[in-house]
């Protein structure tokens, strides 16, 4: 003879699931409306790449946003958008980071084994804009890993 004992686990109410249910998803709903909140405090913004530099430019980041990964040879323009805060300050700092590539223009000795791309980053303080008014950014890449940023209107 046999005994088997079975234990029923102990279940919460049935009220007490709904609110939990509830409120998980009041927090969820919270956590949406604050992100697209947040994302509505951006705009999109042109950027336009000036190759002025005698060498290939590639993989292009301003502030961790990536402009393109498209190589640009000397004298082309290139354009991409980032996200910038629709209220931001002249002064605020952007972090601008780049690829140059030294064996396509024969600058550098790239035998077999060499790294052609030398990453490269600089830290410029973002123009003053008039209020109001829709901008885009001008990058140029100059020679000696020099940089120049204009903010420009956009003539409507």
């Amino acid at each position: 003879m046999s005994f088997s004992l079975r234990f029923r686990q102990p279940q919460a109410p049935a009220i007490l699931r709904y609110l939990g249910s509830a409120v998980l998803f009041m927090l969820l709903g919270t956590l949406l409306l604050s992100a697209c909140n947040s994302a509505s405090n951006m705009q999109s913004t042109t950027v336009l790449e000036y190759n002025n530099s005698g060498r290939i430019i590639s993989n292009v980041r301003i502030n961790g946003q990536s402009l393109r990964g498209l190589r640009s040879s000397k004298g082309q323009i290139i354009g991409g958008r980032i996200l910038l805060p629709r209220e931001h300050q002249a002064g605020t700092p952007l972090q601008i980071s780049w690829e140059r590539d030294d064996c396509a223009t024969g600058s550098r000795n790239c035998g077999s084994g060499a790294t052609p791309y030398q990453a490269r980053q600089q830290v410029l303080p973002l123009p003053g804009a008039s209020a109001g008014a829709a901008h885009y950014l001008q990058l140029h890449f100059l020679p000696d890993d020099q940089l120049r940023l204009t903010l420009l209107p956009l003539s409507r």
